[in-house]
């Protein structure tokens, strides 16, 4: 819905690499849409080497988690639904439809985004 908002942590930065198709047209709609989107980031060495190129994607903020934090985990959230994703060799993901689920994990993202460290 337009002027919704997309939170997520745990991000890799290999979703555009696991499922680029996805991601173009993610961005297309949210940005045509004025949806903002907020991730951390785990800080790995691929994150690193692409934090540039996000700070230039509309309506995009973009922060890290410590370096000692690591999760294979990512979690999205928008409106009523969580969608928890494993970008493995097979990737998978579980959407949950649930404002009570999804509002429980933006206190988590709320948190988290407090803590994380502002890229410069």
């Amino acid at each position: 819905a337009k002027g919704s908002e997309i939170v997520g942590f745990g991000d890799t930065g290999k979703v555009s690499e696991k499922l680029p198709e996805f991601m173009v047209q993610l961005n297309s709609k949210r940005i045509r849409e004025k949806i903002k989107i907020r991730r951390i980031f785990n800080r790995t060495d691929e994150v690193m080497s692409k934090i540039k190129k996000m700070k230039k994607i509309a309506m995009n903020e973009s922060r890290l988690m410590p370096a000692k934090f690591t999760s294979s985990l990512g979690v999205w959230i928008c409106r009523d639904r969580a969608i928890l994703w494993f970008l493995k060799e097979k990737p998978l993901a579980i959407a949950i439809e649930s404002s009570e689920v999804a509002d429980g994990f933006k206190e988590y993202f709320n948190f988290l985004w407090q803590q994380a460290e502002v890229i410069k």
